[in-house]
């Protein structure tokens, strides 16, 4: 059984991917249709083998975008919620691959789709869209208005 990890993967589009990537996903999912089982077999042997290799380079990512926001357990139970998630459709993908059911292989790809808009929106709400910030919003930590000190009712006024 293998198991790929967020954004890993024929046809699977990186976290923060473009505008040109659902392209690419689309051209991903046909090269994998097409292709032979033993040539199947043998680009899933490639990607078991650099699997360490991927790994070590999606923490790195992760840390350098989610930061100190990793160790909040909120965000930990989230992650792992997702990449459990993740690898099931990852499962179901490999499956209808070998078995050539391109209409189960597109629900899934939406199932995916799905599950990743479903993260992004909870890990924004968690605090960590892009740059340490929920999209749009201030930076984490920032005071917000009401803990901003309020100007002084003297201020001007001349005794």
């Amino acid at each position: 059984m293998m198991r790929r990890g967020p954004g890993m993967g024929p046809g699977m589009m990186p976290p923060g991917a473009g505008a040109g990537a659902e392209k690419m996903q689309h051209a991903a999912r046909e090269r994998m249709l097409h292709m032979t089982p033993e040539e199947r077999a043998d680009y899933r042997a490639k990607f078991r083998a650099s699997r360490q290799e991927r790994k070590q380079k999606m923490e790195g990512r992760m840390r350098q975008r989610w930061g100190a926001l990793l160790k909040n357990p909120g965000v930990q139970a989230e992650m792992r919620l997702h990449a459990e998630r993740l690898a099931k459709l990852h499962r179901m993908q490999d499956i209808a691959e070998d078995t050539g059911k391109a209409e189960q292989l597109e629900r899934i790809f939406t199932m995916t789709s799905r599950e990743r808009r479903r993260h992004a929106s909870i890990m924004s709400a968690l605090g960590g869209g892009r740059g340490g910030r929920p999209m749009g919003g201030p930076p984490v930590n920032a005071p917000t208005p009401a803990q901003e000190p309020a100007p002084s009712d003297n201020a001007g006024e001349q005794k």
